[in-house]
């Protein structure tokens, strides 16, 4: 072939390797999205798309020889492969609907449900991907015509077919599917395929005029040669050995978006196709060839070894090159990605290595390549299902990489041993390596697997370790509560004996607030495991609770825990644990539930972004009871206005009523969805607040606490109008939130509180006492919301308090009071603004300023201004002479917090640990709603004297927890002298632990 004609099939074969790339990324998520993102499905699906790519391999090998137009039949390969693969997604239907109708109500991972899995993948992606792979064995064929060209065109032709697959991979990631979803990435492919097949049809009618290609005479190698199709093999299980070991500790460095994958895929192509070119000199000959596979092979392995030696450092390089989360970034990725490019160099080479050992001359070039490339892929099929299902869970990271690199070694041995050339160097190699692995084996990466992508390491003693089928768990001790963590995002915090709900109230109000709307809740499903904090206050009225976690290893970090922790969940005998994907087993289960909670914790990755589409609120509909209600938990560092409108219009394309909460201290967002009217009004928060204890522990005092957290209600409709839907084919969420987590936090969070303040509920919602949640707003330090509410309330007169309370908090002391006290003369009688008036008036009234003659008819209020005084004053214990008229001040009074601190003040001053038991328990909702450390200090004083010497450990860790500032000087000072109590020596672990934190923050 002329060279002319060669660099257009070249050119070719490149657009063929882009779209056969972003096939099999479109290919991938269409099953795993139909058939379950489970480690098993993922699998499956990766195992059907390379043995179609080795059967159509195969096949050509078998026939190529008897073909007269090869060409021809390349171009007919291409249309082929575009036209199956646009009959993939319909095909990818039926397969969902026949996994549901065959396997209804088996929810578990069996093997049966892996081998449909597998079958169903297999016929589906079978056409397309054995088509790509006939497609090198038949070019091969046709371009090879002398025994120099043998090894050189085949290396540059597998090259730039890589190339294109790396081009392919950056575009799917970073365009094709984040700007046009599935169909748009799937249809430029066919595009490119059939673009393809056009001109590959004009090249073979332009060189009928051309010197007939040789014909095949020679289809046998010799058989001395076949040793390298084993060889290959193995090569290949050992290159996906290493590939599945780089991703999955790449991950925690780079996160697990699209776009760090993309890169870290397009990073091993390049570095298979550099690898093939780099071959292209070394083909002249069999024996040279032989000899370069060996050093390959010591290439490989050694470079590898080097490379995980150094991994470690990579967190500190990623850090220093992109500080904090914008690691996440797709600049970030590629300091990690190049730890990959050795091996994957030394790899790449291999191939077009191989064919030219095996082929005997240039009419067996189609015939090696189709051996070649057959052998290599089923031995990658092998290599990346036993690293993903046997090497690494049994081994870990360095097990698995020091057993493939002594792999590389012995085929670097057997191939030695079959040829001519001396082989005393690669004896000698293969010794130092042995040498330098005996001398400095692989070690476990800590610095990795501690390290978040969303920046810094994770702290604390690690109790878990686990690589599990879809990610890495660890658990950590950090004094204060343990943590898990999945491929280094932070999933869930676990609280010891002593810990607060009042610490992560989110996770509790998860399973609290559907039902607050649904009393009468009795099945509820929980998607994603995490600490199994959210069932940990679940109240005996629900009676089944069935939980799908899809990684196991996380259902053992928590049994692991089950024996100190503060509440094991899985030791409730209603409890029942699914380790299965979320959606397959909403597509498989029988059962119906009341209240769906969905949990998953970062939308860009793969585990999680399928969760947050229309597709997944269908599902979850589905399996909902009438009535029932689904929450959908999103951290708010995750969304901008932008993907807030449109995650509140995917929910509400499915369900007519969708409602948004934003519990505080803020951070997350819950939206409850339903069918029917949420409901959840004044009345029905009231009861569900009185009910359940545990809403006081969160910060939560009444049933208006729970509305003012209320932020969207049926106005969600106009709040998601036009928003473009997140859907499966175009996952908006997965593409954009990996960007998102980048920001400064204070300045999204308000960008997200001015996007729904035009549609605030609060001033409209009907029994509320609207200057009552005025004021909490402020106690939330929420004063735009504040002021806005007290603006937006039509009825004069409660308009005026409102708006008196926002005065004197914003700096207008004086028209505040001025108004309070015109509101005190229309109406003696009312309580509220005298109250407000003590509140604010503390300094005064402590230091002994005489009481105002409206005071003297409120008891109550009278009596915390009384002890105030006697605090001033140091007769902490005479403030016991007040405690009924203090205890009249309820939850929603405004003088509860002052009133509530006196009540803690004297009992803390009898010494008594009954009287010590009583403060804690009123502490704890004052400790939740504010977290301030002088209270932190008082919960670990209050510990020591109820003899609960968990809870005073637990406080002093959140102490040691704080920021080195020096207005936190004297709480650590306190903490110090408090660690010195005698009845904490037995804890000395703890102790020793807490006093280094301490010590590290205190000033000179």
């Amino acid at each position: 072939m002329k060279p002319g004609r060669f660099a257009v099939l070249v050119f070719c074969f490149a657009v063929s390797g882009f779209a056969a790339l972003v096939y099999q990324t479109v290919f991938s998520q269409e099953l795993t999205l139909a058939l379950g993102a489970t480690q098993p499905a993922i699998a499956a699906v990766l195992a059907a798309t390379m043995a179609g790519l080795a059967l159509g391999a195969a096949a050509a090998g078998r026939f190529e020889a008897g073909l007269a137009r090869p060409l021809k039949v390349y171009a007919l390969l291409e249309l082929g492969i575009g036209l199956s693969a646009a009959l993939v997604p319909f095909a990818v239907g039926l397969a969902g609907r026949l996994q549901a109708v065959l396997f209804a109500g088996r929810t578990d991972e069996a093997w049966p449900a892996w081998l449909f899995n597998l079958g169903a993948a297999l016929a589906i992606v079978s056409v397309p991907s054995a088509l790509m792979g006939a497609t090198l064995p038949l070019l091969a064929r046709r371009v090879v015509r002398t025994s120099e060209e043998l090894g050189r065109r085949i290396s540059w032709l597998y090259a730039i077919n890589t190339f294109g697959a790396a081009a392919g991979a950056l575009a799917g990631a970073y365009l094709l599917l984040p700007r046009f979803g599935l169909d748009g990435a799937l249809y430029t492919a066919v595009a490119a395929s059939i673009a393809v097949a056009l001109l590959a049809f004009a090249l073979d009618r332009g060189s009928a005029a051309e010197a007939p290609f040789l014909p095949a005479s020679a289809w046998r190698a010799e058989g001395r040669e076949r040793w390298i199709l084993p060889a290959i093999a193995l090569s290949g299980a050992i290159s996906f050995v290493y590939e599945v070991t780089w991703t999955r500790l790449l991950g925690h460095v780079l996160g697990g978006s699209l776009y760090a994958f993309g890169l870290m895929l397009a990073t091993q192509l390049v570095g298979l196709a550099a690898g093939a070119a780099l071959a292209a000199p070394f083909t002249s000959d069999r024996d040279r060839a032989r000899l370069a596979f060996v050093g390959a092979q010591l290439l490989a392995g050694g470079a590898t070894l080097a490379s995980f030696g150094w991994i470690d450092r990579l967190p500190e390089w990623v850090e220093r090159a992109v500080p904090g989360a914008a690691q996440l970034f797709p600049a970030g990725s590629f300091a990690g990605a190049i730890l990959m490019l050795p091996g994957a160099v030394a790899i790449g080479a291999t191939f077009p290595l191989a064919v030219r050992i095996l082929a005997e001359g240039p009419d067996a070039a189609g015939w090696a390549s189709a051996r070649v490339f057959t052998w290599n892929t089923v031995g990658a099929i092998a290599g990346s299902l036993a690293a993903a299902f046997l090497l690494l869970p049994s081994l870990g990271f360095a097990g698995t990489i020091a057993a493939a690199v002594v792999g590389n070694l012995g085929l670097a041995i057997w191939s030695a041993s079959r040829g001519r050339p001396s082989r005393k160097p690669a004896f000698a190699t293969v010794i130092l390596i042995l040498v330098w692995l005996a001398l400095a084996p692989p070690e476990t990466p800590w610095k990795v697997l501690r390290h978040s992508p969303l920046g810094g390491q994770l702290t604390g003693e690690a109790v878990f370790l686990a690589v599990g089928r879809s990610s890495t768990v660890l658990s950590l001790d950090t004094g204060t509560d343990w943590r898990i963590s999945t491929d280094g995002m932070p999933e869930a915090a676990v609280l010891p004996p002593g810990g607060r709900p009042g610490r992560q109230p989110t996770t509790s109000w998860l399973a609290l607030l559907p039902l607050a709307a649904r009393p009468e809740a009795r099945s509820m499903l929980v998607i994603g495991l995490g600490g199994g904090a959210t069932l940990e206050e679940i109240p005996a009225g629900v009676e089944t609770l069935t939980v799908v976690e899809i990684e196991e290893e996380v259902v053992e970090a928590n049994r692991g825990l089950s024996a100190s922790r503060r509440k094991d969940p899985l030791a409730d005998p209603r409890v029942e644990v699914v380790v299965n994907d979320a959606r397959g087993f909403l597509r498989l289960t029988e059962n119906r539930f009341d209240v769906i909670v969905s949990q998953p914790s970062h939308p860009w990755t793969a585990g999680a972004s399928h969760l947050f589409t229309r597709e997944m609120f269908e599902l979850a509909r589905g399996r909902l009871e009438p009535g029932g209600v689904l929450v959908q938990w999103i951290g708010l560092t995750m969304v901008d206005p932008e993907a807030l409108h449109s995650l509140v219009a995917t929910l509400r394309s499915v369900f007519p009523h969708v409602e948004v909460y934003c519990p505080p201290p803020g951070g997350a967002a819950l939206f409850l969805a339903s069918e029917r009217p949420i409901g959840l009004d004044a009345a029905k928060a009231g009861a569900a607040v009185e009910k359940l204890p545990i809403w006081r522990r969160l910060g939560v005092r009444t049933g208006d606490d729970l509305l003012i957290a209320r932020v969207l209600d049926d106005g969600a409709t106009a709040f998601g109008a036009d928003a473009p839907l997140n859907t499966d084919r175009r996952n908006l969420l997965e593409a954009r939130s990996p960007f998102l987590v980048r920001r400064p936090l204070e300045p999204s969070l308000e960008a997200l509180e001015e996007a729904w303040r035009a549609f605030d509920p609060l001033p409209k919602a009907p029994g509320i006492d609207l200057p009552a949640a005025v004021l909490r707003l402020l106690d939330q330090r929420d004063r735009a919301r504040a002021a806005a509410v007290a603006q937006a309330i039509t009825e004069p007169a409660e308009r005026r308090k409102a708006q008196a309370v926002v005065d004197l908090a914003g700096g207008l002391r004086q028209r505040g009071e001025a108004t309070l006290l015109r509101l005190i003369a229309e109406d003696p009688e009312s309580s509220w603004p005298r109250r407000v008036l003590v509140r604010f008036w503390y300094e005064s009234f402590q230091k002994g300023a005489g009481n105002p003659p409206w005071l003297e008819i409120d008891a109550p209020a009278a009596a915390v201004v009384e002890g105030w005084r006697r605090q001033h004053q140091g007769r902490l214990s005479e403030i016991a002479d007040f405690e009924p008229q203090l205890a009249e001040l309820g939850s929603g009074d405004p003088l509860f917090g002052p009133a509530t601190r006196l009540r803690i003040a004297w009992r803390q001053a009898a010494n008594d640990p009954l009287e010590a038991r009583q403060a804690l328990d009123l502490l704890e909702p004052l400790l939740a709603e504010r977290n301030a450390p002088a209270d932190l200090l008082l919960r670990a004083q209050l510990g020591l004297a109820a003899g609960n010497l968990d809870i005073a450990l637990v406080a002093l860790s959140e102490i040691a927890e704080l920021p080195h500032r020096s207005q936190l000087e004297a709480i650590r000072r306190g903490a110090l002298t408090l660690l010195g109590d005698p009845r904490l020596a037995a804890s000395p672990e703890a102790r020793a632990r807490i006093e280094r934190s301490l010590e590290a923050g205190s000033l000179p």
